[in-house]
């Protein structure tokens, strides 16, 4: 079973466009949440035996000048994992198109009960950081807390 809790996500197009992508997900109990700058991902997963495989949104949540078309993407995947990462080969559909894509996640924080109980918001502050709680720096320069994923999410 992968291990409930914060991960940071690198993921990579296979289709010759350059590009890498990084955001944040949480995995709990067989579905997923997470996010970066401009889009968010709700899904779930099954995962057994060191292999998984599940399926996936990403939406937009800050306007680009994207096509419509892109703004709304489905992506099924699968791959394997251990105690502390996952790597999935994905399929995103975007349109009419199937566009692959690689990625690596890898465990930044164990036990998301213990995350969602040690937070609280003060809402002078962008985002609020108890001493125990690390900031993350993902692949793709996003800078998030565990409470600025949950108020994304949630």
């Amino acid at each position: 079973m992968i291990k409930n809790g914060l991960y940071t996500l690198t993921a990579t197009a296979l289709d010759g466009v350059d590009g890498e992508v990084g955001g944040v997900l949480i995995l709990h109990d067989g579905k997923l949440y997470g996010g970066d700058s401009y889009v968010f991902y709700t899904g779930t997963y099954d995962c057994s035996h060191g292999k998984w495989k599940g399926e996936m949104t990403s939406q937009e949540h800050t306007p680009t000048k994207r096509p419509m078309a892109e703004r709304h993407q489905h992506i099924g995947f699968s791959g394997t994992y251990n105690d502390t990462s996952a790597k999935a080969d994905a399929k995103a559909l975007v349109g009419e198109k199937k566009y692959p894509i690689r990625c690596d996640v890898a465990l930044a924080r164990s036990g998301l009960d213990s995350i969602a109980l040690g937070l609280s918001c003060n809402r002078e502050q962008q985002f609020f950081n108890p001493p125990s709680i690390p900031i993350l720096r993902t692949a793709g320069g996003f800078v998030a807390s565990e409470h600025s994923l949950l108020e994304v999410c949630l």
